[in-house]
């Protein structure tokens, strides 16, 4: 490998490299203040897409004219390094809130860096003879490798500000071979591209394939990100596998071979089994099959982009149209399905897709088609599996929709409201988001004012409610507002809640907001700023933050910057309780080491609900105060420390700067929850 190829291969690689590390560091930095909402990635990875776009339109548009002066474009992002946001998000308009910080903040150095490959590619082809599409190949291994670092080595290591840093230094390293690269080839460049004398125009129909073909992989990776992200929460772990599974499937379609892959053959099963696991995403031992076959669609797709590629000549051509069909897929997925789907049905969408743009790029327009035995055959099978996909993503609505009186969706996620029929024959209502429960109701008129769920009366949540006089109470998450119910006359509470359905939800169909004897207000926006802004305003006497058992942890709730601002918001003698209940994560240990280093005393208890009481869910609750004179009561009643040494797992401090997702899953995942 000569010197100049050496240079173009570094500039790809190391481009790629910081443009996906860039990736999930912005929507690392955007998240908390977002809620942890489930589409927080896919309207970031949209903008990405759309940036990227630009890039290749820079590219294709000056292709014949860059040279040194590129530089001085590179050079722009300087600018805006270290990179940073500003602001709170508006809640009622939370993606152009979002959109608008990306593009203010992030634009440009995303912009400078996406062109490194299709100008070194140019280049490349202006300097000798050799195919450019490896590089390609090599932009995606760079960005393979940003994506997998991440969050192993990055996130669980370095705080905010570290990885800014760093990411900034990369730029300039950047920009420093960008230089050495132009200053080795320019004595080697050639005015004119060489032409093939076999170089014809692209159609319009190979436009349109193209554009396809990259369109439903793009959609249907961020699909299953959100099929998983509803399940499992929304972290930078979650956003890059299916991202680094999709380019890792350009890496290996994109490699140069003389005969057509083995798998090819397979590909109406990949797509049916496909369509079947996403069905079983609930299970955990479904993901690693789901994300496989997920992989091999991909795959077979981007090979057959590859077979379609047109000559070097149309090289900006053929990339502008596969950032045009990526940006259209993450349209499809980011702002269009969420407004026209109650739910996730753009999975079945994507498959059935999937399937047609193959049997398109495999010639079905034929006449001859069904006169040909094997074709005919793999037809058969196409037509079969996407017919049984369709059925299964029917069903499975038809089973989300079993008893379902109300489900809606919008940025923060979905929501089902539930009116089922316990073995008793009491009627109850309850609030799905994902597929976990946040509260229920009996509908009877004697039984409907008490709160069941996580709050039933001899629950944990409740037990630490009741061990002092309310008087003023903050609770962060409204849910379905099931702990208005134990206010007494003069009590007041005020709700904080960052996802304004949700409190048209709690009041038109749950009725525990209308019949408490408090007072009760709702306050929508992040909990956080707004209690920070409030600041003057008369102390609690309670915090009760409840917006941790939803599989999408809002970790900048948990940060020792956090708690700071919950003391700063409480009574001296006032009691913060934490319910931490969930699936997948043992937050017992973050909260353990905030207690520490702030020097609050703290106690937890894990009830296991009421084997006679159907609605009454299991609670992990962690109470804590300045005083543990104030704790006293819950201890005699068998409340546990979290002080000590008592087998909870020991959590690196979380700071605004630093967070590891990783601590409370592997906590979990040990056994460690009682």
């Amino acid at each position: 490998m000569n010197v100049a190829r050496a240079l173009l291969v570094s500039m790809v690689v190391l481009g790629a490299l910081l443009s996906f590390s860039l990736e999930p560091l912005i929507g690392r930095l955007v998240a908390p203040s977002f809620g942890g909402a489930i589409h927080v990635w896919t309207v970031c990875v949209m903008t990405f897409q759309g940036l990227l776009l630009l890039g290749y339109l820079y590219a294709h548009l000056l292709a014949h004219r860059i040279a040194g002066w590129h530089l001085a474009f590179l050079a722009l992002p300087l600018l805006w390094l270290p990179i940073g946001f500003s602001g709170p998000p508006l809640p009622e308009a939370p993606i152009v809130s979002l959109i608008v910080e990306l593009l203010g903040h992030v634009a440009i150095p995303f912009l400078a860096l996406c062109t490194s490959a299709v100008v070194a590619q140019v280049w490349l082809a202006r300097t000798e003879d050799s195919e450019p599409y490896p590089l390609y190949a090599a932009s995606n291994i760079g960005s393979l490798l940003a994506l997998l670092c991440y969050p192993f080595l990055v996130e669980p290591f370095l705080g905010l500000q570290t990885q800014r840093w760093i990411w900034s230094a990369g730029y300039v390293v950047f920009l420093g071979i960008v230089a050495a690269t132009w200053w080795v080839i320019r004595h080697q460049w050639r005015n004119e591209m060489p032409e093939p004398p076999d170089s014809p125009r692209p159609t319009l129909d190979n436009y349109v394939l193209w554009v396809a073909l990259s369109a439903v992989p793009s959609a249907l990776m961020l699909a299953i990100t959100n099929l998983v992200a509803a399940e499992l929460g929304s972290f930078p772990l979650l956003w890059v596998i299916p991202l680094a599974l999709y380019l890792g499937s350009f890496v290996v379609g994109f490699r140069p071979r003389t005969s057509e892959g083995f798998l090819v053959q397979f590909w109406p099963d990949m797509l049916l089994l496909l369509g079947l696991l996403c069905n079983f995403v609930v299970l955990l031992p479904a993901h690693p099959p789901l994300y496989l076959l997920f992989f091999f669609v991909c795959l077979l797709i981007h090979e057959q982009l590859y077979v379609h590629r047109p000559k070097v000549k149309y090289l900006t051509h053929f990339y502008i149209a596969i950032a045009l069909g990526g940006w259209l897929g993450g349209i499809a997925v980011s702002l269009v399905a969420p407004v026209i789907f109650n739910g996730l049905y753009e999975v079945p969408v994507c498959i059935v897709a999937a399937g047609l743009v193959m049997w398109w790029a495999s010639g079905f327009p034929e006449l001859g088609w069904w006169r040909r035995v094997h074709i005919r055959f793999s037809g058969s099978r196409v037509v079969l599996g996407l017919v049984v996909v369709v059925l299964l993503g029917l069903l499975a609505q038809l089973r989300g929709q079993k008893g379902t009186i109300h489900q809606e969706r919008n940025f923060y996620g979905i929501f089902q409201v539930n009116e089922q029929t316990t073995s008793q024959g009491e009627v109850f209502r309850d609030l799905i988001s994902g597929s976990t429960s946040h509260g229920a109701q009996y509908q009877a008129e004697g039984l409907k004012k008490t709160p069941m769920s996580y709050y039933h009366p001899l629950g944990a949540n409740r037990v630490a409610l009741d061990q002092r006089r309310r008087g003023r109470m903050a609770g962060i998450g409204l849910g379905t507002g099931a702990i208005a119910a134990g206010l007494a006359p003069g009590e007041e509470l005020v709700f904080y809640e960052v996802n304004p359905h949700c409190e048209q939800i709690a009041r038109e169909w749950f009725s525990y907001l209308h019949d408490t004897r408090g007072e009760v207000e709702v306050r929508l926006g992040d909990a956080r700023l707004l209690l920070e802004v409030e600041g003057d305003s008369p102390p609690f006497d309670t915090i009760f933050v409840d917006a941790f058992s939803g599989d999408g942890i809002p970790t900048h709730l948990l940060t020792i910057e956090a708690f700071n601002i919950y003391l700063s918001r409480l009574s001296d003698e006032g009691l913060l309780v934490l319910h931490i209940s969930n699936r997948y994560y043992d937050l017992r240990g973050v909260v353990k080491s905030a207690a520490q280093a702030l020097g609050l005393a703290a106690v937890w208890h894990a009830d296991e609900g009421q084997a006679e009481e159907p609605l009454a869910a299991p609670a992990l609750t962690v109470a804590l105060a300045r005083s543990s004179a104030v704790l006293a009561g819950l201890e005699q009643i068998g409340w546990a420390s979290l002080a000590g040494k008592n087998g909870i797992a020991e959590v690196q401090l979380w700071t605004d700067d630093y967070v590891n997702i990783l601590a409370p899953i592997g906590a979990r995942t040990q056994g460690q929850t009682k």
